[in-house]
């Protein structure tokens, strides 16, 4: 029989080896979503860096300037006194969006150079935080090493990430809040220490902050903690959430505060315009509203990525059922009820894809989950098991590949020294050729390099959505890839003088420089 002295070095030695091996889990999850991280910067960096202005980032590249300026977030391009237009007044204070986002892209111009890749690195830095994210909550789901980094892996691949992760928009930064908030959230059912759940409360207030679509985890997060709650607790610790995250979300009462009668009008005609009929109508009948959104999603993700995030939280429901893993259950509903509130807050009107990398981000924890589990399944298996697995993973991450933008980064490596291929670049030789005493209508591509120029800008789309009156004069309209791409039948007063780069080149960057009649 073990004497007690036995037993108890028996215990302290399994002790220490179970230590170890959870240090050993930790630092391989560490390494390899590390090495995935520095994948995703080694392949979109290039583009990212080099890329001229992308749809929206004329309004969500600007704020950050006027910032470091006089600390208030504006559109100066974007002058409109059109009481029915969301830019109304932006050119004094811009309320078209939270402005967490915008004082975070402040700090950076301050340290980097005020281009667009300066506002991109922020949503590439917290699409990292998103992929760190999904490996914890994959672990806490019980999932092996490599299961979770097969999840964080594809998702990086994905469209689902790839295009928000690598431009300048509040996106990828409020779904970040997301994924932290859930872990925070876990934190507090699992351990019931205070400070988890002031900090979930905390980050869906700077979600809020961020993006209004932060509604969808705040929701999440109250059900799900109602859900495991008993008696009063159900009502106190939701209600705890919402007061810590209202608090929080009071930091734009100052910025409000200062010009609160241009606040209502932009906030009523960005948010709570009737187009899309009402939420409450939406909930009742959500079916325009998930079939508007699937017919945009499919062509643009690619009907291969879109059912593999179908697949990811079907498989965690399924599996988490079987094997009595509440939290892999809960991922998989987040999943589902995510992309389900995400459709009914937007509704029929407007096509977002950057907001569903949130519940995308879920649904690939359960895809890693899956993929694990089928190539170890064929490994024991089958006689040639190993090599069956091994080619189905190589095949799996080559179809990634499809729409991945390998060929737009293998056009700007192939072209590193050429101007056209360089945005940056190719908007101060443009700059250089104009006067710096004229009004320029300017394509989204290069607005924000105007304005920083301190050139008298306005924006494209300030007159193309009727923000502006047609007979809004200027000098010169600097019309780039996107004009083609979206406006190319549209007559203008003017006549075209020069054309910088070359249109024909498919990904290089080229700008047709028109003077108006006078």
């Amino acid at each position: 029989m073990a004497c007690p002295g036995d037993r108890a070095l028996q215990n302290s030695v399994t002790q220490g080896n179970l230590d170890q091996q959870a240090f050993r889990r930790s630092r391989s999850l560490i390494v390899g979503i590390a090495l995935i991280g520095c994948a995703f910067l080694g392949w979109r960096g290039p583009t990212m860096l080099r890329f001229a202005g992308l749809q929206d980032e004329d309004c969500y590249a600007i704020p950050g300037l006027t910032i470091l300026e006089n600390g208030i977030p504006r559109l100066p391009h974007l002058p409109s006194r059109n009481l029915d237009s969301p830019y109304y007044r932006s050119d004094e204070a811009a309320y078209l969006e939270p402005p967490l986002y915008f004082y975070v892209q402040a700090l950076f111009y301050s340290i980097l150079p005020d281009i667009y890749g300066t506002a991109r690195l922020i949503s590439a830095i917290a699409g990292i935080v998103i992929l760190f994210s999904m490996a914890r909550l994959a672990v806490l789901c019980d999932m092996t090493v490599p299961a979770a980094l097969w999840g964080a892996g594809l998702f990086m691949m994905s469209r689902w990430f790839y295009f928000n992760a690598t431009q300048a928009r509040p996106d990828t930064l409020c779904s970040a809040f997301g994924l932290l908030t859930i872990l925070a959230t876990e934190a507090w059912i699992r351990t019931r220490h205070r400070k988890w759940l002031i900090t979930a409360g905390a980050l869906i207030g700077f979600g809020g902050l961020t993006h209004p679509f932060a509604l969808v985890y705040a929701v999440q997060m109250a059900g799900w903690t109602a859900l495991t709650e008993r008696g009063w607790q159900r009502l106190f610790v939701p209600a705890t959430l919402a007061v810590v995250a209202i608090f929080v979300a009071c930091l734009w009462l100052p910025l409000i505060l200062f010009l609160p009668d241009v606040f209502a009008i932009q906030f009523q005609n960005q948010f709570l315009h009737s187009r899309g009929g009402s939420i409450f109508v939406r909930s009742l009948w959500p079916w325009q509203s998930i079939a508007f959104h699937v017919g945009f999603l499919w062509p643009h993700i690619n009907p291969w990525q879109f059912c593999l995030a179908l697949l990811g939280p079907v498989f965690c429901i399924w599996h988490g059922q079987r094997e009595h893993n509440a939290l892999l259950k809960t991922v998989g509903w987040l999943s589902i009820s995510g992309a389900f509130l995400l459709c009914i807050l937007v509704g029929a009107h407007h096509p977002v894809f950057g907001y569903f990398s949130y519940p995308s981000a879920l649904a690939f924890i359960g895809v890693g989950y899956a993929i694990d589990h089928m190539l170890s399944w064929i490994s024991t298996k089958f006689r040639f098991g190993r090599v069956m697995a091994y080619t189905l993973a190589v095949c799996l991450v080559v179809s990634m590949l499809m729409g991945s933008g390998i060929r737009v980064t293998a056009a700007y490596l192939q072209n590193w020294n050429n101007v056209s291929f360089n945005g940056p670049r190719f908007a101060h030789d443009l700059l250089r050729l104009l006067p710096e005493d004229a009004t320029y209508l300017v394509d989204e591509e290069f607005t924000l390099d105007f304005i920083r120029d301190g050139r008298k800008t306005i924006a494209f789309r300030a007159i193309i959505e009727g923000s502006l009156p047609e007979s809004t004069p200027y000098d010169y309209r600097i019309e780039g890839r996107s004009t083609d791409r979206y406006f190319r039948g549209r007559n203008w007063d003017d006549t075209l003088e020069w054309t910088v780069g070359e249109p024909s080149e498919p990904h290089g960057i080229y700008a047709r420089i028109h003077r108006r009649h006078q």
